[in-house]
């Protein structure tokens, strides 16, 4: 059986020891932050410390990523407040916020403690916010002389692994980031997909930034790097984030996510975030002929990488809410699909045939870095904005081409990234 690291503190009293060796004790986490028996994560780390015997009696504090402890803020660079929390013992804690005034803990949290437990479920992709998250609370607490302990979880998009042929690269993709476009939704070179657990990735940038910090990862027992994501199911978040319902959400969510830099709705205020794409502005069946073609020039096959639909839709809220937009439905082909960074490039490429001059980048203002175009943060490098720009129009095969030479760059790229990542694992 699969046993998150919650899972093992809330199961077992083998680790009950280590936890007492912890001191004060503060978790940063969500309220989707559950156990497989659906326990909240701040609930069992709270009654693992008053299990062992440690003195502090329990956790001091909460802190919460992106969207709110509880996720209720649904857009981008909406803060949230710090707050009060009651446990399910009854007790009344402070709730700090590290999306608001501060985006790392601040001096007067880490007061409070001598040990911040980490358990934020990742989604595999590294747009998502909450492993930012945790290279900050690294940093703090390496500032202050603090320990840091991630409860492990298994990566809903797989791990990348090692196979008879080599280095496996199905789950690690995409370019990364070029130094000057460092932010909140990367602030290492990391790939769009990266194939580490949380876990691994706070080794990773406890390495890559010589920090002095006492880091230790609560491991998910039975985790193999070969397994699919289908085999550890029960253990992949729900609700994620407000706009993250499940795993089926999180497999497009590499894909579509880039129409953050756009104009292009990526389906926000639906029921379907992430899979329905489109704007009022496009027919829905050019769009579905001009991916066709992207595909074509790319030499990509939609059955194995990407499946789509002609669509229309409503969002309630977020870009067009209220208005008829339409587009494509990205359809499964399984519980995870195969959908890769390869797709979101002809996605982007198809939508500007499409859209025409009515396509548009997004200004800078894009989680908090005030200077770049967010499509420049979000896939990496500037390259990306000029290669597309050139399908404005009438496209040629030599700009395919040169997209696709780009891609074959971005493929080296997350090979090398692999090969590196591969020091740091975890899981065998």
């Amino acid at each position: 059986m699969i046993l998150g690291g919650a899972d093992r503190l809330e199961t077992g009293d083998s680790l009950l020891s280590q936890v007492k060796g912890w001191g004060r004790v503060a978790v940063a986490t969500h309220a989707a932050s559950v156990t497989q028996s659906g326990t909240a994560v701040v609930d069992v780390v709270d009654q693992a410390v008053r299990r062992s015997g440690s003195s502090a009696g329990g956790i001091t504090a909460v802190l919460g990523p992106q969207h709110g402890y509880w996720q209720c803020e649904a857009y981008n660079m909406v803060e949230t407040p710090d707050s009060k929390i009651t446990l399910g013992s009854g007790r009344e804690l402070p709730l700090f916020s590290l999306y608001g005034e501060h985006r790392e803990p601040a001096d007067r949290h880490l007061e409070l403690i001598d040990t911040l437990v980490v358990d934020l479920p990742d989604i595999g992709c590294r747009v998502y916010t909450y492993m930012t998250t945790l290279a900050g609370c690294l940093r703090a607490a390496a500032r202050r002389g603090k320990r840091v302990v991630v409860l492990d979880r298994p990566n809903p998009l797989g791990l990348v692994h090692l196979s008879t042929e080599g280095v496996s690269y199905l789950h690690v993709e995409g370019n990364v980031i070029e130094p000057h476009l460092k932010s909140f939704v990367g602030w290492y070179a990391i790939p769009m997909r990266h194939g580490l657990t949380l876990g691994e990735l706070g080794r990773l940038f406890v390495l890559d930034n010589d920090l002095r910090v006492d880091f230790e990862v609560v491991e998910v027992s039975g985790l193999r790097r070969s397994m699919d994501p289908r085999d550890y199911d029960a253990l992949l978040p729900r609700m994620a984030s407000p706009n993250m319902p499940g795993p089926w959400t999180m497999s497009f969510f590499p894909v579509s996510v880039p129409l953050e830099g756009c104009n292009i709705s990526e389906g926000r205020g639906t029921t379907a975030p992430f899979q329905s794409i489109g704007a009022p502005f496009i027919d829905e069946n050019n769009l579905s002929e001009a991916i066709a073609e992207a595909f074509e020039h790319l030499g990509l096959q939609a059955a194995a990488e990407m499946t789509w639909r002609p669509h229309r839709f409503s969002p309630s809220f977020d870009k067009f809410s209220g208005s008829v937009c339409r587009g494509i439905f990205l359809k499964h082909t399984g519980l995870l699909s195969r959908a890769t960074f390869d797709s979101s490039i002809a996605l982007l490429g198809a939508l500007i045939k499409s859209a025409g001059q009515e396509f548009h980048w997004r200004q800078p203002g894009y989680e908090y870095d005030f200077e770049h175009p967010p499509i420049d943060l979000i896939l990496g490098n500037a390259r990306w904005r000029g290669l597309l720009e050139n399908l404005r129009g009438h496209s040629t095969a030599a700009h395919w081409e040169a997209i696709r030479a780009e891609l074959v760059d971005a493929a080296v790229q997350a090979q090398g990234f692999a090969r590196k990542s591969a020091a740091i694992w975890i899981y065998s």
